[in-house]
């Protein structure tokens, strides 16, 4: 399986853009890509580092830029050298706000401070292959972020004295750990404010809980006292009433004898009715 672009060392990308930058217009993508192994689209992908990553400097970018936009124009003609100019004024904007992730930014900010002496600003940027403005932004935000203990920011503040003039050198310093100590103070009151949300939510979430269990237990002691059986509490069922009163009603009312349908001469009345309280009823409807 090819090698990519994230499997070549900030070295070597910078030793292929230079290659490239310094070729005549003649020599192409492909001659390179012979050269390396890779494909084109790698070997794009490696240019494209070189300037975002700030691997190159200003003056290297420029004629990376240069050669494109020729090469472009040969075979887009002037649509295809203007589609480039944009291009690279879009790699140029990644530039200027490029930030290394924040472990790299500890690492090179600790390898620098931890450094032999002798070893300046100049020497380390020349040995990890990075522009003066991207050394210059990964140490700053490593001190002001908090990135890095206190040991560390003093030792780089006393690399910066041990290279430059104190009276440029102090001020600067100062500056960084003022932003240094605001930030600190600032997560320091975020991580407060953070626990207390926490611990309220804690409490609430804890307070609704106990609320549904109670809820819980009084609906099981409801249906606990159904199951029971309303009986067992001296509760008279509803429906047995219903039939008692029922049943007291069906012996208030005389059943007919015989000879109540039964005429005088023995014969059985065309009109069978009997009379109840004083009201005629009717036992066939």
């Amino acid at each position: 399986m090819g090698r990519n672009a994230k499997d070549f060392s900030r070295y070597d990308v910078k030793k292929i853009a230079l290659e490239y930058a310094s070729s005549e217009d003649e020599v192409s993508a492909s001659y390179f890509c012979e050269m390396y192994d890779i494909t084109e689209g790698v070997f794009y992908s490696v240019i494209k580092r070189a300037i975002v990553e700030s691997i190159v400097n200003d003056e290297t970018a420029q004629l990376i830029a240069k050669k494109a936009s020729r090469n472009s124009a040969v075979h887009g003609g002037e649509g295809g050298r203007v589609r480039s100019v944009y291009k690279h004024e879009r790699l140029m904007h990644e530039r200027r706000n490029f930030e290394f992730t924040i472990k790299e930014k500890i690492w090179y900010a600790t390898r620098y401070a931890e450094s032999p002496s002798y070893v300046d600003a100049k020497t380390f940027i020349v040995q990890h292959s990075m522009t003066r403005e991207l050394f210059d932004r990964t140490m700053s935000s490593a001190i002001v972020d908090g990135l890095v203990s206190d040991v560390i920011a003093k030792e780089l503040f006393g690399k910066a004295l041990q290279h430059n003039k104190e009276e440029k050198v102090r001020p600067f310093f100062e500056g960084l750990f003022a932003e240094r100590k605001a930030n600190m103070e600032a997560k320091k009151e975020q991580k407060r404010q953070s626990r207390m949300k926490s611990r309220k939510r804690s409490k609430a979430e804890k307070t609704k809980q106990l609320a549904e269990a109670e809820e819980e237990m009084e609906r099981r002691k409801h249906q606990e006292f159904i199951q029971l059986g309303i009986h067992d509490f001296g509760i008279p069922d509803e429906m047995e009433e219903q039939l008692d009163s029922l049943k007291l009603q069906m012996t208030d009312v005389e059943e007919p004898c015989q000879e109540d349908v039964l005429d005088d001469d023995g014969e059985e009345n065309e009109d069978p009715t009997t009379v109840v309280g004083g009201e005629q009823l009717s036992f066939f409807k």
